[in-house]
């Protein structure tokens, strides 16, 4: 049996670059990323399942169409359901913790 133990903030101080995400864990088919994100991503969808957004720290905004939109904050979750049209959207630094399923 190993025991995983990850010490999220020392991991996320390691990263340089935004918008690169970095596996710290998996779970059964999922895996455990997080990423410093800042400004405007593309808009995009993903076919391999739901991915969960945790809001670390800051705040995001995730833009579906030209009028909908959801704005998630610190200690708050957002759940993209499979083959959504969605652009992230940071105005500020903000830290996320990632879960989708494990497709590589």
């Amino acid at each position: 049996m190993e025991i995983k133990k990850v010490n999220i903030q020392q991991k996320l101080d390691t990263i340089q670059e935004f918008w690169s995400l970095r596996e710290v864990a998996q779970i059964n088919n999922h895996v455990v990323e997080i990423a410093k994100l800042k400004g405007e991503y593309e808009m995009h969808a993903h076919d391999t399942g739901e991915k969960i957004f945790y809001i670390l720290s800051g705040e995001l905004q995730i833009q579906f169409d030209e009028e909908t939109s959801v704005t998630v904050g610190q200690g708050e979750i957002v759940v993209i359901p499979n083959n959504t049209v969605h652009k992230p959207i940071a105005k500020e630094e903000t830290h996320i913790l990632l879960f989708e399923p494990k497709y590589k």
